[in-house]
């Protein structure tokens, strides 16, 4: 395997404009993302991996890469390239992610970054000085680095208490299916490890907090056939504290008609409150018990730290893209040896979450006991 080597290249303009050799494997939906992201931040994706041998060139084509490659070993013995995209079944990205670090490769590998706390811990030590990366893309909206930055000037007052909930509808009828819902390939968990995982990152990122003690039902809603042993949850409900003392109530569902991506925070603060809406990103609901308003998203308003992700006038509505696409930015710029931007999301915050979602497995295999959550 060669590698460019550019963590060795000098820092500033020169470092900032090499161009990076990228390779995805998988090439559904997320490996087409990813491989945008990629292009978008200035990098060339020069290889592909598809699920199966003989859809090399399938899977080169769906994400507009150079080359496709029948497999993983095949792709770190042939090609140059600094940075893997893991976008492959949950159950398999623990092996891929260690066998590119080993190779001496950077690695972005999408959540969850392991289907048990034990793994993910292995690749956080074989991560070392590769930059290793989990895209908990939600943290790149601005208005949640706005939020994030008024709870740490004080402006909530102190915060007792935070709702929320990550509902979607994809899986709502029992026809619906998808290879998440086999725990052979998507592990022991599918809704929490799925989408409650980004919410508890989400929550944890802007306060500074940390949940200490939860308690967890979860629930099979629709019996699938694509199953294989013990089915995974549809939904869970999860009832907290934190290391501050917070109480905070969580509902995850994947069978919660006419939602389709809606993750939802409020907290709630004795001299303000903030609710922030993913399905809405360009507003910040700020509550006071004098009065309420909606902040939008205008760069000439917002803190330094939320202005840096603007990258269209106020009116023009970013997305979902546009967070993925700075994440993607902020990781090159690692990889290229510039210093890790603020609230870049490493493979430590990917075990973070692996340790919250086994804790709720826990509790709910429990009847709901409550379970501490490991620091």
């Amino acid at each position: 395997m060669s590698v460019t080597g550019l963590t060795e290249a000098s820092s500033g303009l020169e470092s900032e404009q090499q161009t990076l050799h990228v390779a995805v494997i998988g090439a559904g939906f997320m490996g087409q993302v990813h491989a945008e992201a990629a292009r978008r931040a200035g990098a060339t994706v020069v290889a592909a991996v598809a699920s199966r041998p003989e859809g090399a060139a399938a899977a080169a084509r769906a994400v507009g890469a150079h080359e496709g490659y029948p497999d993983v070993t095949a792709l770190l013995d042939d090609a140059e390239i600094d940075v893997l995209h893991v976008c492959t079944p949950n159950a398999s990205h623990a092996p891929v992610a260690a066998a590119a670090l080993a190779a001496g490769v950077h690695v972005i590998c999408e959540k969850p970054l392991a289907t048990g706390s034990a793994e993910a811990v292995a690749l956080v030590e074989a991560a070392g000085d590769r930059v290793a990366t989990v895209p908990f893309v939600y943290r790149f909206h601005p208005m949640v680095r706005e939020l994030r930055a008024r709870l740490a000037a004080g402006e909530a007052g102190v915060v007792a208490s935070v709702t929320g909930s990550y509902l979607q509808d994809w899986l709502s009828r029992p026809s619906d299916d998808d290879w998440r819902v086999d725990a052979a390939l998507g592990g022991p968990s599918r809704a929490f490890a799925d989408i409650g995982s980004h919410w508890c990152d989400l929550f944890e990122f802007v306060t500074g907090d940390r949940i200490a003690r939860l308690s967890a039902r979860t629930a099979v809603v629709h019996e699938r056939a694509r199953r294989t042993g013990q089915p995974t949850e549809d939904l869970a409900a999860v009832q907290f504290t934190t290391t501050a003392g917070m109480v905070g109530t969580l509902m995850v569902s994947q069978v919660a008609a006419g939602r389709k991506n809606r993750l939802h925070l409020e907290l709630s603060g004795t001299e303000a409150s903030f609710g922030f809406d993913q399905e809405d990103p360009e507003r910040l609901w700020v509550g006071r018990r004098e009065s309420g308003q909606t902040l939008l998203r205008d760069p000439g308003a917002l803190h330094p730290s939320a202005a840096r992700y603007v990258r269209l006038p106020a009116g023009h509505a970013q997305g979902y893209q546009d967070c993925f696409d700075a994440f993607v930015a902020d990781t090159y710029r690692a990889v290229r040896g510039g210093d890790a931007p603020d609230g870049l999301p490493t493979f430590a915050d990917g075990l973070r979450a692996v340790r919250i979602t086994d804790a709720v497995l826990a509790s709910a295999t429990a009847d709901g006991a409550w379970t501490e959550v490991p620091a």
